[in-house]
Parts: C-alpha cells; sequence; structure tokens
C-alpha cells in the first residue's frame, strides 16, 4: 500500500571537506530540457526535473526525475549511472534506467515511470515540475509514486542541505523523520539503492571513468 500524506521525509545534510568550496556558485536553468546546475571550478551540482524528451517517448531517458550529480573537488560524490547497453540485455538497460540507479528520493520500491513499455519508451507517471529554481536552491516535485514526492535543495556556508518528502508538493510542516550527514562520496553512495551498478561512459562501455 501506498503510504498516506507526509508519511516519510528526510533532511540529507551535504558537508563538503571545504565549505570554501560553496562559494560563489554558478546557477544555470535549462528548463525545455529540464536540468539545473550551481557549478564553480571546485564544485558541481545538478538536479534533473522536467520532460522526458521525445514529445513524451522518452527512449533514451531515465528514471532520474529529481536525482542529484555532485562533484566536489573533482571527486564525483553522486552520478548518473550512464549509458548501459540498448537491446543486446534488456534487463541491464532497466537496471541503467531504473529509479534505484539515480540519487533521488526512493521511499518506495517503486519506479517513478515504467519500464515495461519496450526498450526505447518510458512511461511518464512521474510528470516532474520545478516550482523554483535560482541561485539559492531548487523546489521539485513529482508524481512517479502515486502521491507527489518533493525535492529541496538549499545552501548555506558550510553545507548543502537535501530535504525530501512524500505526499506533499512543499516541504512537511512536521520535523523531519530522518536526518542524514553526508560527509563524503562513500556515505554518498550509501543514498543510491543501486549504487554497485559500474559507470558507463558510452554504449556498451562498463566501469569507465
Amino acid at each position: 500500500a501506498v503510504p498516506g500524506p507526509c508519511s516519510w521525509s528526510r533532511r540529507v545534510v551535504i558537508l563538503p571537506p571545504d565549505p570554501a568550496v560553496l562559494a560563489d556558485l554558478v546557477f544555470a536553468a535549462y528548463p525545455d530540457f529540464g536540468l539545473y546546475i550551481w557549478k564553480n571550478r571546485r564544485f558541481f551540482l545538478s538536479v534533473r526535473c522536467g520532460p522526458i524528451g521525445q514529445n513524451g517517448y522518452g527512449g533514451h531517458a531515465h528514471n532520474d526525475q529529481l536525482s542529484i550529480e555532485l562533484q566536489i573537488e573533482g571527486v564525483d560524490w553522486a552520478r548518473d549511472p550512464g549509458t548501459g547497453v540498448y537491446t543486446a540485455d534488456l534487463d541491464l538497460r532497466d537496471r541503467y534506467r531504473s529509479t534505484a540507479a539515480h540519487c533521488t528520493p526512493q521511499p518506495l520500491p517503486m519506479e517513478q515511470g515504467r519500464l515495461n513499455l519496450g526498450p526505447f519508451r518510458l512511461g511518464d507517471q512521474a510528470r516532474a515540475r520545478c516550482f523554483r529554481a535560482d541561485g539559492d536552491g531548487f523546489h521539485g516535485v513529482h508524481w512517479g509514486f502515486g502521491p507527489p514526492i518533493y525535492r529541496v535543495v538549499s545552501f548555506t556556508e558550510t553545507a548543502v542541505i537535501v530535504r525530501d518528502g512524500l505526499g506533499a508538493e512543499a516541504p512537511s510542516p512536521l520535523p523531519d523523520q530522518e536526518t542524514v550527514r553526508v560527509a563524503s562520496a562513500a556515505d554518498m553512495a550509501r543514498l543510491t539503492p543501486d549504487n554497485g551498478l559500474p559507470f558507463s561512459p558510452g554504449y556498451g562501455r562498463m566501469g569507465g571513468g
């Protein structure tokens, strides 16, 4: 059964080893593609939230709505799993497209969008929507699990704060049920269920840099 409103919430506090990496971030938005970026020479953070492409067919899309990619001082803390393969191994293709392979809110063992429509189509049950994205942070939502699930990103002088919740479009006024402190790439990897999937930098290439 799907939990009721505000049945899950989490606050993730990402603590870079050197807080100075968060200074002078430059913000860039690509709403037609669904990508929002904050970066400088030492730090990169992106959030995915938007269309799946190909007029809703999503032939090359993944279940990555509200997912984060994060790099600090040249080290990947969280990243998209990459391309994988297509028809050569359909099970592996679905693993690379799956929700569990991305650093996105996952309170339920479900997919954001249907993977059983064929290898070159993705269901758009998520219908992701960005409410706000600017130099101060991000607020977005998707409906892929039924009730809305949100992610809010904000920055302080020393940390990146990520708040997730299920059952509301905006952060719940209730206290966060769980607080997770992330101080390394290994800590961040624990937020992605299928974090053992080898990175694929191109078609059929597994485990590349």
